[in-house]
């Protein structure tokens, strides 16, 4: 009916969500399920928001600012350090308890790769 502008809320949604930490592919279902059916309009939406995001965040030093994939890939990784630093993951030194670590953060989307970066990180911390 016209009533809300899906690229607006698109774009609200996925910053509202990546302050959150949650991963790209659970944002995009979010959206595919509150309505927003066109990819196009997603992809643009999430694109302005992540690159707003990782500017927030001062970690746009390391980022190409023209490049969409390098700044979704940062924005998604200073997403999962959120989710690690809200769940209190990774902080434990048993083997058990990282492998259930893992477990979590695979199954809120964020990627293998992702995850071994973040895991390394935080060793080196």
């Amino acid at each position: 009916l016209g009533y809300i502008n899906d690229a607006l809320f698109a774009e609200s949604r996925t910053r509202s969500l990546r302050r959150q930490g949650k991963s790209t592919t659970v944002i995009k279902q979010h959206l595919q399920i509150k309505g927003v059916r066109d990819k196009e309009v997603t992809t643009d939406a999430m694109a302005r928001a992540d690159a707003e995001f990782v500017q927030e965040n001062a970690a746009a030093d390391d980022v190409v600012q023209d490049d969409p994939d390098a700044i979704g890939a940062a924005a998604n990784a200073q997403a999962l350090q959120r989710f690690i630093k809200r769940r209190r993951l990774f902080q434990s030194d048993d083997p058990d308890q990282r492998q259930k670590d893992v477990a979590k953060a695979l199954r809120a989307g964020f990627g293998w790769d992702l995850v071994k970066k973040a895991i390394a990180a935080g060793r080196e911390d």
